[in-house]
């Protein structure tokens, strides 16, 4: 690079004087009645009026956060940290090899009930013969619209959650 080359400017080029006449002329004009009455009534009293509006939607919505929304994020909260908790009893207890405690609890309440629980299984396991005795044979056509019929239902199920 080479030398560089200053140019000299004069200050009273910074400054269009015929800019600043306008502006000077344009409020110097006497203004319409029109304009007095929107400059000096109607924007007074609008910022007035939407300074009131404000402040009153700020105070009601602290009062709805008090009220609703607090209350209801500590209650999530809570429930969101019991789950937590569950989960991670049950990954410590998969660590150590144990059983988790969810399976010990059904454990013993299957023990309670056992009585009542082996007659549901006998039914259970005769009707399941009996469904698998009938089998219903089905062209490919048939087959595939069963399949496309199911995932459609699947992902409108999932779009409604």
């Amino acid at each position: 690079m080479g030398p560089v080359d200053l140019i000299e400017v004069d200050k009273s080029e910074y400054i269009r004087t015929e800019d600043v006449h306008d502006i000077l002329e344009y409020d110097s004009a006497p203004r319409t009645w029109e304009q007095v009455i929107v400059e000096d009534i109607i924007v007074p009293i609008a910022r007035e009026a939407i300074e009131q509006l404000l402040d009153i939607g700020f105070q009601r919505l602290d009062v709805w956060m008090e009220e609703k929304a607090v209350p209801t994020a500590k209650q999530k909260a809570k429930k969101a940290g019991k789950d937590i908790s569950i989960f991670f009893s049950a990954m410590k207890s998969a660590i150590k090899g144990e059983q988790p405690k969810a399976l010990q609890i059904i454990e013993a309440e299957k023990k309670k009930n056992n009585n009542s629980v082996q007659v549901v299984d006998t039914v259970d396991s005769k009707q399941n013969e009996k469904e698998s005795r009938e089998k219903v044979e089905i062209t490919q056509a048939e087959f595939e619209q069963l399949v496309a019929l199911t995932k459609k239902k699947c992902c409108y199920a999932c779009w409604l959650h």
